[in-house]
């Protein structure tokens, strides 16, 4: 004979499924911390929390992490990281993974450089004053001859430095190449771009931290040809084809 449930019985039973289901649902999410028990934690208004970060600390997480998904992953992930060890939620939300896109200047495009991409990416999470600090991000890393950083313990030693005069992925390797004597594909490259990479991203925890604590100045200005150019080229102008703040001479040819 069937068994037969009573009434009370029936939503005792139902009173438990729909309990479990809710406390479930209060453990669904991304990361460690990102969830409390029974209840999802909402992620907080832009621009989200910062904490003053260790420079050499981001550098050296960034170039630690680099093989596991090479140049924008790096710098995501040193900053993020450390971020999660300060902040923690809601940083505990982010997967790494995200920044794997940006390797090679986007999947081998050669444009963005990833270690600017990456940078850029938790730059404008954490500072409604994300475009002054990009490009002095940027432009710091045109001007200067990198990689600077060196880590304990190497696995190919290089020491050759470059300045690259744009943030694009193709001129900045194609000059370190040409300057050192080694092929993109070599060991030596990877170990640069590695290193490379461990330098934007103490340079960006150090223009983080000078935001949050209220001293940051912009020193960064735009090459002379890029004023002389737009004079023509520039919004509003005579020719009205072309805006930007790289170094037009490092493709083109001076005609004034």
């Amino acid at each position: 004979m069937a068994t037969k449930l009573s009434r009370r019985k029936l939503f005792k039973e139902a009173g438990k499924l729909v309990a479990g289901a809710a406390l479930g649902a209060g453990f669904v999410g991304v990361g460690s911390g990102a969830l409390v028990r029974g209840q999802a934690e909402k992620a907080p208004e832009w621009p989200w929390p910062y904490a003053e970060l260790d420079p050499q600390a981001v550098a050296a997480k960034a170039y630690e992490i680099f093989p596991q998904g090479h140049c924008m992953y790096a710098v995501f992930g040193g900053l993020l990281l450390e971020l999660r060890e300060k902040v923690g939620f809601p940083y505990t939300m982010i997967p790494l993974e995200m920044a794997e896109y940006g390797k090679g200047g986007l999947v081998g495009w050669g444009t963005l450089c990833g270690a600017i991409n990456g940078a850029s990416a938790v730059i404008n999470l954490v500072t409604e004053n994300y475009a002054a600090v990009i490009s002095e991000l940027t432009g710091w890393y045109t001007q200067t001859a990198l990689p600077i950083y060196q880590p304990s313990n190497p696995e190919v030693e290089i020491s050759t430095t470059s300045v690259s005069g744009s943030p694009i992925c193709h001129v900045s390797v194609t000059k370190w190449c040409n300057a050192s004597g080694f092929g993109a594909k070599s060991p030596e490259r990877k170990e640069r771009c590695r290193r490379l990479a461990a330098d934007v991203a103490a340079k960006a925890a150090e223009l983080l931290n000078q935001v949050a604590a209220g001293t940051f100045t912009p020193t960064w200005a735009a090459p002379a040809s890029v004023e002389e150019c737009l004079a023509c080229h520039g919004p509003g102008k005579a020719v009205d084809n072309v805006f930007g703040k790289m170094d037009c001479l490092q493709c083109h040819e001076r005609h004034m």
